[in-house]
């Protein structure tokens, strides 16, 4: 079935580098909060004009090695909330492309967008239906997942404060593997990452938290040389920074945390896009915000980064400037 001709809305933008300083740290917002994208910002799942790229690109990664892009940990009940949760938000949240029909042996997830009915029985268990395009998929999440543009993590946190990640489907992860991170915790899934030391000091009740509160919604951001949806099975090669021919990208994830209190659990979503730094480079404010946020990289967050060695070329290019008797010179 061929849904392209339907209408979506320009993605999102958001800029979590325009205090001019790069950060580790929770960086909560509440979802709602108004980043200029209107109803965008208030929902959990962001559809729009990439959807089908995205969808796309998820059925290559999964078609390739789905072991590498979904991984369960353990049947747990958790995961029976988070299926209900996203059922349940996509209907309310485009109830223009979602639609859930019940009878008494099972649901049904009728979805515009990509054309597909999703079968389910009474417990959200997918039921492989002769002649239904449900075949395709291994559980409930993996169809699920297939119908947004945000990878997914489920993550269980138990009375003492311990955590795990108990599902993941992600097929646009920058750099890392679902098969390296699950069944970690919080500090092990995060062990790469320079400068987390406060954080983890305060994880237990952090995570406790994300079970009974929010939802909400987070940044992180970096520099891709291009806007591949990579994976680590494909990893990015290395090209030296050329200012002649720039390709630099803004690599953004809008992450929300949604608490599944009766689980014992919350569902972490994120959601990449990419920004073309040239183009932002034209723009006085977003280029000088930049520059200043690489600038206070320390070497350690410069190497996590993968900018180590194109930090000084990247700066100059970056350098705001002013004309002076017609000729354009570095502040």
């Amino acid at each position: 079935m061929n849904t392209s001709h339907i209408a979506l809305p320009a993605p999102a933008r958001y800029f979590p580098f325009a205090k001019g300083r790069y950060e580790i740290k929770t960086g909560l917002y509440t979802l709602g909060t108004d980043f200029g994208n209107g109803i965008l910002d208030r929902n959990r799942f962001q559809l729009d004009r990439q959807f089908h790229e995205y969808r796309a690109r998820k059925h290559s990664a999964r078609e390739r090695d789905l072991a590498q892009h979904m991984c369960i940990a353990e049947q747990t009940p958790a995961l029976r909330h988070a299926n209900a949760f996203i059922l349940q938000t996509l209907a309310r949240e485009y109830p223009q492309h979602f639609r859930i029909e019940r009878t008494p042996d099972r649901t049904t997830l009728h979805c515009e967008l990509s054309g597909e009915d999703i079968h389910m029985d009474r417990d959200l268990q997918l039921l492989q239906d002769a002649g239904t395009r449900s075949a395709r998929y291994a559980n409930t999440l993996d169809a699920l997942a297939c119908q947004i543009q945000e990878d997914l993590a489920l993550v269980e946190v138990d009375a003492q404060g311990n955590d795990q990640i108990v599902a993941l489907h992600l097929c646009f992860p920058n750099h890392w593997t679902a098969t390296d991170k699950i069944g970690k915790s919080f500090q092990g899934a995060h062990a790469p990452v320079p400068h987390m030391e406060k954080i983890y000091q305060g994880a237990k009740s952090l995570l406790a938290s994300l079970v009974q509160k929010g939802p909400y919604v987070r940044f992180a951001w970096g520099i891709s040389r291009d806007r591949a949806l990579h994976h680590p099975a494909r990893p990015e090669q290395p090209i030296a920074f050329d200012p002649e021919h720039p390709q630099l990208h803004l690599r953004i994830e809008r992450q929300f945390l949604q608490p599944l209190e009766d689980a014992g659990a919350f569902l972490f979503g994120i959601r990449t896009y990419f920004e073309n730094i040239e183009e932002l480079r034209e723009i006085p404010a977003h280029r000088q915000a930049l520059h200043a946020a690489i600038a206070s990289m320390d070497v350690q967050v410069l190497r996590y980064k993968g900018l180590e060695h194109d930090r000084d070329a990247i700066l100059t290019w970056l350098a705001p400037r002013v004309s002076t008797n017609g000729f354009d010179q570095v502040l």
